[in-house]
């Protein structure tokens, strides 16, 4: 497979910082082994748990956010 999009991931405040998170993306990067890209959008802070995972901040990228959707 070529490529794969990882959309949404969050953990229940009461179980942060447990590695409830990590194992959840060691899973999903797991079943994606093979694949030439996997991409997920994130907001600034969570850039440094991503790059513990092995994820690098992209050179660009765009999105629309409608919060008032949620």
């Amino acid at each position: 497979m070529l490529s794969a999009f990882i959309p949404l991931l969050e953990v229940l405040p009461g179980y942060q910082h447990r590695g409830v998170g990590s194992e959840l993306v060691r899973r999903v990067l797991d079943q994606l082994d093979g694949f030439y890209m996997i991409d997920l959008c994130c907001d600034a802070g969570l850039e440094p748990f991503y790059a513990a995972l092995g994820f690098r901040a992209l050179e660009r990228g765009m999105g629309i956010r409608r919060y008032q959707n949620v």
